[in-house]
């Protein structure tokens, strides 16, 4: 029984010793998990603080779009009435202060031929561009620009606050504006625009800012944009963005930059920039001073006063004619007017309308063509004759005006289009002209067309050919065959969506 017992023991005491170095094994295995639990968990807390900030982000963003949205559809006109001449467009909304209304209304402005018309509408101010009817320019302002009819032209008054970096607040009616960022990079850089382009029938067109902090650095500019550039950067650094940085006194354009033979300009000192439409230059001042023009070109497409950030605590005060200029632009202004830009030749006057151009238009193949026995001309200078030109082509008939601000957003994108299949030498565009003077027509033409037809201006045809196809909006692009009748009403919509090798084999199709 001893000898039992003790061989019993002994087995018991190995069965012990293995569970003992099992136990030891499972400890380590159980060390090793809690360090893999504590990595993971570690892990996890850095992609929750990045999802956070991540979040952050997509909520600025969003906010950001929204703010862009509404602005695009509170402001973007898509076309212009050529009944009235002006955009179909509500400019300005106010509210009433009238106690006795139960419910809130506004008054809401739209332009007529004979000025600004007012409209009652019920709307919500958090969606609309507050502006004001009151006289905005001091007197001295209008004397400046005394040539202008301040009833058909609108000069920018003040910033859009729906048309700024999310990092900058306005002020003061909407003249100072102050830099919340914290200006450590590139990415930290903010603009705002104007809310309104300037007018190139100015001539000369002048504001100022007065810099009441420079903030940490310095970093802040002033300058010129368009409509599409970058609100997170600054003047000059984007494409179509003119700027004059008061940190290391250099002029940008389009991301390169110029020396200019100036000092930097910090707090107290008020900049101004001036834009010459009639020279194509632009300068700038200093305290009065003129520095010079700057060795760039503007660009020619709608270009509004702009000014940007990326200093810390930074803030700069605006004057658009609410008061005096520092600096005396009179004499920039009266220059201009006396020597306006040299346009092309004007063409010659037709003797005679074109014969076919009657109120009962071609409709089918077996009809004489459109512009049968007509000549028309392009912007260089030649004459072409029409039907010889147009025999078997696709002909576009574009009307627009320059007065219309749609038609100069539009015309550059069917210059592009034009220009990428007019090899082909299968398309052709006839201009159709709803400008209100040949002078307009002339500049519309230099600075935004391609070097297609167009119809002189006055000539019978451009009533007849706008009566005879019911165009009642501009911009209108009718695709149409040479004998005149229709392919496409919508072409500018054709345009805008489809390539224009695959729009011209489409239309190709229809002859």
């Amino acid at each position: 029984v001893i000898g039992q017992l003790t061989q019993s023991n002994i087995e018991i005491t190995t069965k012990l010793k293995k569970l003992q170095d099992k136990c030891n094994l499972l400890e380590k295995e159980k060390i090793q998990l809690l360090t893999k639990i504590t990595e993971l968990e570690d892990k996890l807390k850095s992609k929750e603080d990045e999802c956070r900030e991540d979040s952050i982000k997509l909520k600025e963003q969003n906010k950001m779009m929204d703010m862009f949205k509404e602005l695009l559809n509170n402001q973007k006109t898509h076309e212009c009435d050529l009944r009235s001449g002006k955009p179909e467009e509500k400019h300005a909304v106010k509210e009433e202060n009238n106690s006795s209304q139960k419910s809130p209304k506004s008054t809401s402005y739209s332009y007529s031929g004979a000025g600004l018309v007012e409209s009652r509408t019920k709307v919500s101010s958090a969606s609309t561009v507050v502006e004001k009817k009151t006289e905005v320019f001091i007197e001295s302002f209008y004397k400046l620009y005394r040539h202008i009819d301040f009833k058909k032209e609108s000069f920018p008054h003040c910033w859009n606050i729906l048309d700024a970096c999310p990092l900058l607040s306005l002020s003061e009616q909407n003249l100072r504006v102050r830099y919340n960022g914290q200006g450590i990079d590139d990415d930290d850089a903010a603009m705002i625009r104007a809310i309104r382009p300037i007018p190139k029938s100015s001539g000369v067109y002048y504001f100022e800012i007065r810099v009441a902090s420079r903030g940490a650095d310095g970093a802040i500019g002033i300058g010129i944009c368009g409509k599409s550039s970058s609100l997170n950067s600054m003047p000059g650094w984007e494409t179509d963005t003119i700027g004059y940085n008061g940190e290391d006194g250099m002029v940008y354009c389009d991301g390169e930059y110029l020396k200019y033979k100036q000092k930097t300009f910090t707090t107290g000192d008020v900049v101004g920039c001036g834009v010459d439409f009639c020279k194509k230059e632009i300068f700038f001042t200093k305290n009065g001073k003129n520095l010079g023009v700057a060795d760039v070109n503007i660009p020619i497409i709608d270009i509004y006063p702009t000014i940007g950030f990326n200093s810390a605590g930074a803030i700069m005060e605006t004057n658009f004619g609410q008061k005096s200029f520092v600096y005396d632009v009179s004499k920039d202004i009266e220059n201009a007017l006396s020597n306006p830009p040299t346009l092309t030749k004007n063409p010659p006057t037709l003797t005679k309308n074109p014969p076919i151009l009657t109120k009962n238009l071609p409709t089918t193949k077996k009809t004489q063509q459109l512009f049968s026995n007509t000549h028309l001309w392009r912007k260089d200078g030649t004459v072409v004759d029409a039907e010889k030109h147009l025999q078997n082509k696709v002909i576009g008939l574009y009307f627009s005006g320059y007065w219309c601000p749609p038609s100069r957003d539009f015309t550059p994108i069917l210059r592009d289009f034009y220009n990428q299949i007019a090899y082909t030498n299968n398309f052709e565009i006839v201009f159709v002209s709803s400008d209100r003077t040949d002078y307009e027509m002339q500049y519309y033409l230099n600075e935004l067309h391609g070097n297609w037809l167009y119809i002189p201006f006055g000539n019978l045809a451009i009533e007849v050919l706008s009566n005879s196809y019911g165009v009642k909006s501009i911009p209108t692009l009718l695709i149409i065959k040479p004998s005149g009748e229709t392919i496409a009403y919508n072409g500018r919509d054709q345009v805008l969506s489809i390539p224009p090798l695959m729009a011209l084999e489409m239309w190709k199709a229809y002859l």
